[in-house]
């Protein structure tokens, strides 16, 4: 079924079933343990347990930026199985799963930290949410982090496409200040 092609009417009528759907006591109960269910079965699930963490920093830095998110993650063009790919690859170039990274205290990590982006643009999400902006650090390295760029992290933005690059960005100034 493609939401897409429906007619305004028809968007409305669905929209009006689900929001009383909810409303209702009884369903509200019946889905926050169907929620929950859901949550509790997959919580070992790596996969799962990557992009929930990438969804909820996404959410988290755009209500930060705008106060509110406006629109779902595809449609910044945020591929999250890409992600979740190249996570997993670089897991096992540490020799580790993704399931031993989470219990040993590992982040996933914004190479290019967030706070440089404007969320407030589309394409900019998207640069920040690319795949290659992504890796797995110890999580007191990442919060030491912060919006920072440190020195060791100089050489790894030089490797990554200047195209994924926020607006306005210059890697010599971060140069510059090792120095």
């Amino acid at each position: 079924r493609n939401r897409d092609n429906w007619s305004p009417e028809k968007k409305a009528e669905v929209q009006n079933y689900m929001s009383n759907y909810v409303k209702n006591p009884e369903r509200k109960e019946i889905i926050k343990i169907q929620s929950r269910k859901r949550y509790h079965k997959n919580k070992h699930n790596p996969q799962f347990m990557i992009k929930n963490r990438l969804r909820a920093r996404l959410r988290s830095a755009i209500i930060g930026e705008m106060g509110e998110k406006t629109k779902k993650s595809n449609e910044y063009g945020i591929n999250y199985y890409k992600i979740i790919n190249y996570l997993e690859k670089q897991a096992n170039e540490l020799n580790m799963t993704v399931s031993q990274l989470l219990k040993n205290n590992y982040h996933i990590d914004h190479i290019i930290p967030i706070i440089l982006y404007d969320l407030t643009d589309c394409t900019e999400v998207k640069k920040c949410f690319n795949a290659l902006n992504h890796r797995w650090i110890l999580a007191e390295e990442n919060i030491s982090k912060g919006g920072r760029i440190r020195p060791q992290d100089i050489e790894i933005i030089k490797t990554l496409p200047k195209s994924i690059y926020p607006k306005g960005f210059d890697i010599k100034q971060y140069i510059n200040k090792e120095k």
